[in-house]
């Protein structure tokens, strides 16, 4: 959406020709491929844990800290997986979005007039 909003305000006379058909596809499948390995990596990590003694989870949810909390080993590389893979979601997203909208704040104040600036209206006729 970031990069959506980026061409059509930064490039609008080329968001035809660059937000093509195959563009659209990356930018939607990229991120279900990347949601569907971080949770494929997350699982088999869960896998490899070690449960011994009370199986009971008393959520409604089976999460990972429960399941850390009941583990009897194996649980710092889970640990440190979910951190590691938090930290590069958060800053990766972040960094994208204001990345985006910054470039579009210099491509608005880089407009020479203010009526440049302005939205323009939705009634093109006379009302």
């Amino acid at each position: 959406m970031a990069f959506d909003r980026y061409m059509a305000i930064c490039n609008p006379l080329l968001y035809g020709s660059k937000m093509s058909r195959t563009v659209c596809v990356r930018l939607i499948s990229v991120p279900y491929v990347y949601g569907f390995s971080v949770s494929l990596i997350c699982t088999l990590w869960t896998y490899g844990l070690y449960f011994c003694g009370n199986f009971k989870i008393n959520h409604f949810y089976c999460a990972d800290p429960p399941l850390i909390k009941i583990a009897c080993g194996g649980v710092y590389i889970k640990e440190y997986t979910m951190i590691v893979i938090a930290g590069i979601n958060f800053t990766y997203s972040l960094s994208v979005v204001l990345i985006s909208y910054t470039l579009i704040v210099v491509a608005v104040l880089r407009m020479r007039s203010a009526d440049g600036r302005k939205k323009p209206s939705p009634h093109v006729g006379p009302t």
